[in-house]
């Protein structure tokens, strides 16, 4: 009578933005995408566990994009204030290159906004002419923690930041996969819970790639509860903010190392 056996494998997989999957109803970019495998290679199909082995991402989110590019505040002190919004282009800024524009903006010269680094505290002073309310990230205002500005004002002419102005930009990028989490995943002290089957640390300049090798074999291993197969992957780039992360179009790649099982006739 034969006996059946399984052997415990292991090999390379790579996932790599330029061969996401092409859909035309929805427009996949390289930081949220899409992955066909091939469902009939034999390796991804008795899929045991996976760990990230290395990746190579660029550091090319501009410091200013889509999700904190909206100065939001309320002109008038009354119970009706009128709410008022400069948008500023995406793009890598300094902080003076910031205050230009946004003092040098239609609204910004209307209202007579001036904005000056405090000394020697490096935080931003506000002035206006006339009564405005400055709004927090809570109260839709995006560009709030980019500007050191964490409370609401009520209503002012002239207000110091909360805290220092943050233009350092990207920080953290969460690798977020329902697929190749398994299960497991990341809470938040939002109390958001994220698929993340990877984190990794930005520590390189803007414009450049971050080349990430784990140090450990068994580093972040996800085990699935049973064996699964691998065909087609969903993967995603987050920030700190919960946010999914433009990289201005520019590709990235992930190593996972996959252990599968082999069945054998005995």
């Amino acid at each position: 009578m034969e006996i059946q056996s399984s052997t415990l494998r292991s090999k390379l997989v790579r996932f790599n933005s330029a061969n996401r999957k092409k859909d035309p109803v929805y427009s996949y970019t390289s930081s949220n995408f899409r992955l066909d495998f091939n469902m009939n290679i034999p390796d991804l199909i008795k899929v045991h566990s996976i760990v990230m082995k290395s990746c190579s991402i660029p550091n090319t989110q501009y410091n200013i994009n889509s999700n904190n590019n909206s100065f939001e505040f309320l002109i008038g002190g009354g119970p009706t204030p009128t709410p008022t919004s400069i948008f500023v282009p995406v793009g890598n800024y300094t902080i003076d290159e910031l205050i230009n524009e946004l003092t040098g903006s239609g609204a910004g010269i209307f209202y007579g906004m001036q904005i000056v680094i405090e000394f020697p505290s490096g935080k931003l002073n506000f002035t206006f002419n006339t009564t405005v309310q400055l709004l927090n990230a809570e109260q839709g205002n995006s560009m709030a923690n980019v500007l050191g500005l964490l409370l609401n004002s009520g209503p002012i002419t002239t207000y110091t930041a909360d805290s220092l102005p943050n233009l350092t930009g990207l920080q953290n990028i969460y690798i977020v996969s329902q697929t190749l989490s398994g299960g497991t995943g990341m809470i938040d002290s939002t109390l958001n819970q994220l698929p993340v089957f990877g984190h990794v640390n930005m520590n390189v300049p803007f414009g450049q790639y971050l080349h990430y090798t784990t140090n450990e074999e068994q580093q972040d291993e996800v085990f699935f509860p049973s064996d699964r197969t691998i065909g087609e992957v969903d993967l995603s780039l987050y920030n700190d903010r919960g946010q999914i992360i433009d990289l201005q179009g520019l590709d990235w790649s992930m190593i996972a190392k996959i252990y599968y099982h082999v069945t054998s006739q005995n």
